[in-house]
């Protein structure tokens, strides 16, 4: 389903190896070389070509990528993310450069407001960060799914296969002790196609022991 702060149950919908001509540094270069001597008549000397030592780390293109322990065959330090850069607008519409925005939520603080999380969790969607999307849904709440794997691929499926093209927050939200709610719309477009979608959903939050998680939410679909 196509909601925003959704967790698993709303998310279900290599190139080829490049030729070693292609890599600098593959590339075995022969080289000419010169014997200052003649060799014995009938006997023809051998020389031993050396290619000569690269001298520190090989190159990036000469490495061995590390084995991946962790799915979805990335190696740990790769990013497959689409965050934007610090100075540019962040896509939450606030009006505030990423790095004044939502980056500090996604590296891992707290969020203190449901307004703050509402927005970092729509970015998290569009930039593809699962990871920030499963920390920040409640446990208590029927979103919570207990594998893990399987829940990060549907929502890393969900973030490849649309465009997020604009979060509409209708008014603030409505907090009661450490429960809020808040309605938004979503706009969506989906890849490989003219098709646009918007939806509306209603969702609940409630307050952890750091900070503010997503508990659900009704939605509806224009």
């Amino acid at each position: 389903m196509l909601l925003l702060v959704l967790g698993s149950s709303l998310v279900t919908a290599f190139l080829p190896p490049a030729s070693s001509a292609h890599y600098p540094g593959l590339l075995v270069r022969r080289h000419t070389v010169a014997c200052c001597s003649e060799a014995p008549a009938g006997k023809p000397e051998k020389v031993k070509r050396k290619l000569p030592k690269r001298a520190g780390k090989a190159k990036r293109s000469e490495r061995l990528a590390r084995p991946s322990g962790k799915g979805f065959g990335a190696a740990d330090g790769l990013k497959f993310d689409r965050r934007s850069k610090d100075g540019s607008i962040c896509g939450c519409a606030s009006g505030l450069t990423y790095g004044a925005c939502c980056k500090a939520l996604h590296e891992g603080a707290p969020a203190q407001d449901v307004m703050s999380l509402l927005r970092a969790r729509y970015t998290a969607f569009s930039y593809r960060l699962p990871d920030y999307l499963i920390d920040t849904t409640s446990r208590s709440g029927s979103e919570w799914r207990d594998d893990y794997v399987a829940w990060k691929k549907e929502v890393m499926s969900f973030c490849d296969q649309f465009c997020f093209e604009g979060l509409t927050v209708e008014g603030e939200p409505e907090v009661d002790g450490n429960t809020a709610t808040i309605t938004f719309s979503v706009h969506l477009v989906q890849k490989g196609s003219i098709k646009m979608m918007d939806s509306r959903e209603k969702s609940t939050f409630v307050r952890g022991e750091t900070g503010w998680l997503y508990q659900g939410g009704e939605v509806d679909y224009a």
